[in-house]
């Protein structure tokens, strides 16, 4: 997709605010047209088999990848903003966590393997900076930088990446990473929520909960769980006592208060199609367009055809209203079509005469209705 593309899709977007420090920052974008939060990254284009598969899965433990955008030697990808509290500032304030809820999050945190690897997606830094509490307390895994796609009888990665003390063993060479790995990191953070961080259990008074989180995080791939649902059983069956917390419940364990997301506020005017980015001749364009439209509805009925008024007037509506509507993405009207809600700038640039050549065909019907 060419650089005016690009251009095109991020018009829509208002910058807010840089996540982090990074040579490529993720930044914080609202959609102008539906007042949506999002995160912006530019990625190694090389991800692009990674984002794709993502983009393919919807998942409540994963977040939306809204658009993705080739870009030269980069990938721009836009994806849903979480709106909660991130998993390490959680650990930061409280260095053990109650069984129950280890158990809660490990489930969840379980579904959003079970999809990743059913597409063959090994994520690779499983850590607490990487896992977000949504204010609903939903677990949601993010940041997808490290992430490949499991590729059959290859020896070892090509890049090698993870984080100390999470990443599994053969994140360093040893071999191809697989779906162990992601269960040697699972059961890494889950003794570190159990027990504190570089704390083992003490092998005379260790839990059942304890030891499923020490053998996904045996040094050897065959000794672990060798699959994530594997791993999901053993949880959920350690559950199945009077403790047991349902995987959708509250985060009712934490009594924290939630960060909004940064507020922007527009001038009314700017929520009306052609005011919302700002621009000068945009504006122009659509002040000559409000008054043809206004010029259109109450124009007089064509000489020759028998219709009263308030006929012409719903003529004009039926044909201008809904063409204006699509033309300008309207409250995100592009959101909730077909075609229109596509990703990709092509496809969208056919749906719109398509959807007025619709407005024009009921505007023919209404005429020919009431002649």
């Amino acid at each position: 997709m060419g650089e005016m593309t690009l251009a095109f899709i991020e018009e829509q977007y208002k910058e807010l605010d840089k996540l982090n420090d990074k040579e490529n920052p993720a930044v914080l974008t609202r959609n102008i047209s539906t007042g949506e939060l999002f995160v912006r990254k530019a990625l190694p284009i090389g991800f692009a088999p990674v984002i794709q598969q993502l983009q393919k899965l919807s998942s409540n433990y994963l977040p939306k990848i809204e658009i993705m955008i080739p870009s030269g030697k980069y990938l721009i990808v836009y994806e849903e903003y979480i709106n909660g509290k991130n998993l390490a500032d959680l650990v930061k304030k409280y260095p053990t966590f109650d069984p129950s809820e280890v158990t809660r999050l490990m489930l969840m945190l379980a579904n959003a393997l079970t999809e990743l690897h059913a597409n063959a997606i090994i994520h690779r830094d499983i850590k607490p900076s990487n896992i977000m509490i949504s204010n609903d307390g939903i677990l949601k895994l993010i940041d997808f930088d490290a992430s490949r796609v499991y590729e059959v009888g290859k020896n070892q990665d090509t890049v090698n990446l993870g984080t100390i003390g999470y990443a599994a063993p053969e994140q360093y060479g040893f071999s191809q990473t697989d779906v162990r790995s992601d269960i040697y990191s699972i059961g890494v953070l889950m003794l570190e929520l159990l027990l504190g961080k570089n704390t083992l259990p003490n092998q005379e008074n260790i839990t059942s909960l304890e030891k499923i989180a020490v053998r996904a995080a045996s040094f050897d791939p065959d000794k672990r769980y060798q699959t994530i649902e594997e791993f999901r059983t053993a949880v959920k069956n350690d559950s199945l006592g009077p403790t047991f917390v349902s995987e959708l419940s509250d985060f009712a364990s934490f009594d924290i208060p939630m960060e909004e997301p940064p507020e922007v506020f527009l001038p009314w005017y700017r929520h009306i199609p052609g005011f919302r980015t700002g621009r000068t001749w945009k504006m122009i364009v659509a002040v000559l367009g409000y008054i043809f439209l206004l010029v259109g509805l109450f124009s007089e009925p064509v000489e020759g055809v028998k219709m009263t008024h308030t006929e012409n007037f719903f003529s004009n509506f039926f044909l201008i209203v809904p063409a204006f509507v699509i033309f300008t993405n309207l409250c995100g009207v592009w959101k909730k079509l077909p075609i229109l809600k596509s990703t990709s700038f092509i496809i969208r640039a056919v749906g719109i005469p398509i959807y007025i050549f619709i407005c024009i065909l009921f505007s023919a019907i209404f005429n020919t209705l009431i002649s």
